[in-house]
């Protein structure tokens, strides 16, 4: 039951529920920016239902929760998953919502079954979560250079650029995970998770820009295929008065079933081309990124 309740809340979170959105009404098209760097991209494959463009508290970007896929966040990352007690649970749920009487026998061999069923997952699943661990030393094995944060950055930039927006890049942000740089609220006009907001003076520049892109494989489940989890959470200030202007999330959709694997060790086989689709997943999102933090519409897709 566990496992169906978090599937529902992703169906929530991703659907129904609606998205922060900057207003570029409450700005004048911004002229100079000063955008804050972040650290090199963890890239990792991770199970269990992760949505990053969650709005209100669930937000992942910008919070310790998503520490685990910076270089210089959080080291101990995700935990593994105890799927053979969601598996009993899910087994007695079933039994125990059958219109019909059962057998103390069919009960028992219900049961056992499920706790069987669910000893194969958790064996699997945690062998897994141990080979995961090394997925990023994977990748770097084919690509020494794998670099997504220099990746986005440098095409962020080159896009506002176009935008006719002058960029001053803030090298102290690399030094960790990111963290709102000074207050603000959230739509309902609760107060967002700051990082050390008396510690930053305001800038000479019309906005002060905050992004946190992420860029990793995701499954939700044991039984699930692992896909590109790729979104950019943006955050923007204006620079002077260090006013909140609001938030915004970007996320990749796949078009098609192509670098979606089953299993980890077919991920980790097909590295050759995965690893360049997730750096193409995230580009595709500096377009939108941009137009957003210039104020100019985004082109529909």
């Amino acid at each position: 039951m566990t496992s169906i309740r978090w599937a529902l809340l992703a169906l929530v979170l991703t659907g129904c529920v609606a998205q922060p959105v900057i207003d570029s009404k409450q700005f004048a098209a911004p002229k100079t920016a000063v955008l804050v760097d972040v650290p090199k991209l963890h890239v990792a494959a991770t199970v269990g239902v992760t949505v990053p463009w969650a709005p209100g508290a669930a937000w992942l970007h910008f919070s310790e929760k998503a520490d685990y896929y910076f270089l210089a966040g959080a080291p101990e990352g995700p935990k593994p998953v105890d799927h053979q007690a969601a598996v009993g649970e899910l087994t007695n749920a079933q039994m125990n919502n059958r219109p019909q009487p059962m057998p103390m026998g069919q009960i028992v061999g219900g049961a056992f079954a499920g706790a069987v069923v669910g000893a194969i997952i958790q064996s699997s699943a945690d062998e897994t979560f141990r080979k995961s661990q090394a997925f990023y030393g994977e990748i770097l094995k084919l690509f020494p250079n794998y670099d997504l944060r220099a990746d986005f950055m440098n095409a962020l930039t080159v896009a506002l650029e176009g935008h006719g927006v002058q960029v001053t890049l803030a090298r102290e942000g690399a030094d960790s995970a990111p963290r709102l740089r000074w207050p603000a609220l959230d739509e309902q006009k609760n107060v967002l998770q700051a990082g050390s907001p008396g510690n930053f003076a305001a800038v000479d520049a019309d906005i002060l820009v905050q992004v946190s892109p992420l860029a990793f494989f995701n499954s939700p489940g044991p039984l699930n295929s692992y896909k590109r989890n790729v979104s950019v959470g943006i955050a923007m200030y204006n620079g002077r008065t260090r006013q909140f202007l609001g938030r915004q999330n970007v996320w990749f959709v796949s078009p098609d079933a192509r670098y979606e694997y089953s299993l980890y060790d077919s991920l980790v086989a097909d590295l050759p081309a995965a690893a360049p689709a997730l750096r193409q997943a995230l580009l595709s999102l500096v377009p939108d990124t941009a137009s957003i933090i210039a104020g100019r519409p985004v082109v529909k897709r």
